[in-house]
């Protein structure tokens, strides 16, 4: 049994708008599965955590605050 590979790309949400710009290069160059998204809490910038998931159709698999893993 062959096992699943999982790519994702991982970053700070409090890069605001620059996270798209990220994800937009990386999502160009390889088949990115999910997004890690760190620093989640040390933000006003949050929303950019649905509007990633939304334009790039991916799943959200990992957040992490400064306090810890959230999932």
């Amino acid at each position: 049994m062959q096992r699943r590979r999982t790519k994702h790309v991982g970053l700070r949400c409090s890069q605001g708008q620059n996270a798209i710009a990220q994800c937009e290069a990386f999502t160009a160059e390889i088949a990115v599965t999910g997004l890690c998204l760190t620093k989640v809490d040390g933000t006003a910038r949050a929303g950019i955590i649905i509007s990633l998931a939304e334009r790039f159709a991916l799943p959200i698999s990992y957040v992490e605050s400064e306090r810890g893993s959230m999932i």
